[in-house]
């Protein structure tokens, strides 16, 4: 009598043989994010906690601003995207988003400045170049030197939208990319003026930076104003994801939109939704 077998693949073979904690390392976990600097800082340090919680993943944490962010998710070059403005209706097709937290927007001036308040109406001086000098505002005899940020980073459109300027009519002495640029070019600028996160300039003034946040219009820039309403400029901190892919980042998902992390986002001056 003759007996037959089926014929075995030999990797299938290997897998059957393997223990079950050998398979899984076979195949990690791997997610990459992409775009906001201001963001980012928050979803690095969550990452690397979710790590410690999910054994075998790897989650890469890249900036270059939401544009960025929101581009490498529609063309499949990364699991999720970070944003720190709201999508355009075309931005949002195919993709879900979720709200990580709540920033505003805010001026800053070097600390050495005696000015702490400001009116739009100055801003936009200022921004058009028609101010030269901070003594015309009350501040210090001093050049002003006006720092704008580049194309494709949030708070670009926000502060035109805000200010009713167009590119055209801003006179920047300098353009800085991500944010610790925005702080590193403030450090050595005594006549400096420049936006960025509020939560960002918050932070970094509370690590030492020098830094100064203006009030505009006697409303003080911080995150218990942007929490209550009435500071003028907020945004969403959003992060997405295209559609097919919720469910491979599910986990972290979950784990970033609990209220678990309510006191990491506090660290980071933002303000938490949940």
């Amino acid at each position: 009598m003759t007996i037959s077998f089926f014929k075995v693949p030999i990797q299938l073979l290997i897998l059957l043989l393997l223990p079950v904690p050998a398979i899984l390392k076979a195949s990690p976990l791997k997610i990459e994010i992409s775009g906001s600097s201001t963001l980012a800082p928050l979803i690095n340090e969550i990452a690397a906690q979710y790590e410690k919680t999910s054994p075998g993943s790897r989650i890469d944490v890249q900036t270059g601003g939401s544009s960025r962010g929101i581009a490498d998710v529609k063309r499949g070059l990364s699991d999720i995207g970070m944003s720190s403005r709201a999508l355009f209706p075309k931005e949002a097709t195919g993709v879900k988003t979720f709200e990580v937290a709540r920033d505003g927007v805010a001026f800053v001036v070097h600390k050495s400045n005696p000015l702490s308040d400001i009116t739009k109406d100055g801003l936009r001086a200022l921004f058009k170049g028609e101010v030269k000098n901070w003594h015309k505002l009350g501040g210090s005899s001093l050049p002003v030197t006006v720092i704008d940020r580049a194309a494709g980073r949030s708070e670009r459109e926000l502060i035109r939208n805000f200010l009713g300027l167009n590119s055209s009519e801003v006179k920047a002495a300098m353009i800085a990319g991500e944010t610790q640029h925005t702080i590193k070019l403030m450090k050595t600028s005594p006549g400096g003026i420049a936006y960025l996160s509020l939560g960002a300039a918050e932070y970094a003034r509370n690590h030492g930076e020098p830094l100064k946040l203006l009030s505009i219009n006697g409303i003080a820039a911080n995150s218990s104003n942007v929490q209550n309403g009435t500071y003028p400029i907020t945004r969403p901190l959003i992060l997405l994801v295209r559609s097919e892919n919720i469910e491979k980042v599910s986990g972290f998902l979950e784990y970033t939109l609990s209220k678990k992390r309510n006191t990491l986002i506090r660290k980071f001056a933002f303000v938490p939704l949940r």
